[in-house]
């Protein structure tokens, strides 16, 4: 956190304060992503250590890539619950299954980018390789619901 911290300083020290106190939300905003983004790639370097850490042992490293690829096919079968629910008509019981696999396609970015750094840290295997496919069918199960949306 104090490199973030220091990286929205330094952006602060060139602007004039007039200029900043007119846009001030603006400055805030881009304050808010100039620290996220620097503690998130900050903190890649201590989670890769620590998830090599954890997954010397072959157990825990086999658990860590069968639950990846548990992650990964709840999104696939969200995205098709969604795809499904464009091609149905209005039923009721749709309602909440619509919604939770919503909320669950919200979070595919954050976590493709935690199996792909997940993938990269774990040693090599079969859990290596669940971890990668995993992260790749998260990825992937995003295109069909957005080819689907831009073509209706």
């Amino acid at each position: 956190m104090a490199v973030a911290s220091a990286a929205v300083w330094v952006r602060n020290m060139g602007i004039a304060p007039d200029v900043a106190e007119a846009s001030s939300g603006m400055y805030a905003f881009g304050d808010l992503l100039l620290f996220v983004g620097v503690a998130g790639v900050v903190a890649l370097v201590p989670t890769v250590a620590l998830i090599r850490m954890l997954t010397r042992t072959p157990s825990i490293q086999e658990m860590v890539g069968w639950a990846a690829l548990l992650v990964s096919t709840t999104s696939a079968l969200s995205a098709a619950a969604i795809i499904g629910r464009l091609d149905a008509s209005e039923d009721p019981s749709w309602s909440g299954i619509g919604l939770l696999s919503s909320l669950r396609l919200i979070f595919v970015p954050v976590s493709v980018l935690f199996l792909f750094v997940g993938a990269l840290a774990m040693p090599s295997g079969g859990a290596k390789r669940r971890c990668w496919f995993a992260a790749v069918l998260e990825a992937a199960s995003i295109l069909p619901l957005l080819a689907r949306i831009m073509l209706s």
